[in-house]
């Protein structure tokens, strides 16, 4: 088992020169021989690997289009596919304002956010921090802010904040459609390989549209390890 630590430096630092493909081959070989030691070992060096993660797509690989619209841009293609968002150079945030995906779904959502802002913000995804998504509509995302507004300190306020080291109420957001979907962006994509989700900013969700025409909204935010 201490020949796989030991090598591990040097895996890790000819991974930023692999090809996804090569790491996802490695990926693929048998369990070694050795144990189950050995295999917690290796399993744990192909986790460090796999954040070297795939080059962010575009939207002309993604078979997107975007337009202009009002400050917006709406992204679009031929199958029903719809993103309306805004990105927002200022605070380093990307507005997700609507979302259409019908199944059979060609491209992943968070494929399309990732692409929007590498192709029309001014700064790579790396610099990304924050998602703000508005008028949600999911039920399960809904579902999963109303508990953790009841498990964390929200009082009654009408927006809060679920911090990191809020164990519960945090993991609940975290494993709602938006909170994966943003775990999987940092997994997947190498632009997002050193972010980690920092918290979750959100409204109460029994509030109704006349407490503004974003409501209820869920915005999540990232930090880098190299700010810390």
């Amino acid at each position: 088992m201490l020949f796989y630590w030991a090598v591990l430096p040097l895996l890790l630092s000819l991974a930023s020169c692999l090809p996804q493909s090569s790491i996802n081959e490695a990926s693929r070989q048998t369990v070694p021989k050795g144990g189950k030691d050995d295999y917690k070992s290796i399993q744990a060096i192909k986790r460090l690997l796999a954040r070297a993660g795939a080059a962010t797509p575009t939207l002309s690989s993604l078979g997107l289009a975007a337009r202009a619209w009002d400050g917006n841009w709406v992204v679009q293609d031929q199958s029903g596919f719809i993103l309306y968002a805004k990105v927002a150079d200022d605070d380093l945030t990307m507005h997700v304002y609507k979302m259409e995906n019908p199944s059979p779904r060609r491209v992943k959502m968070r494929s399309a956010i990732a692409a929007l802002w590498e192709d029309k913000s001014s700064y790579y995804l790396r610099s990304l921090l924050h998602i703000k998504y508005h008028s949600i509509t999911n039920q399960q995302t809904l579902a999963a802010m109303k508990r953790a507004w009841d498990l964390g300190d929200c009082g009654g306020a009408s927006e809060c904040r679920i911090v990191w080291n809020e164990d519960v109420p945090f993991d609940v957001l975290r494993d709602s459609p938006f909170g994966q979907g943003a775990s999987k962006m940092i997994a997947e994509f190498s632009g997002m390989a050193r972010h980690y989700i920092s918290s979750f900013d959100m409204s109460q969700t029994g509030l109704d549209f006349n407490a503004g025409p974003d409501h209820p909204w869920l915005e999540i935010n990232f930090r880098r390890y190299d700010d810390q």
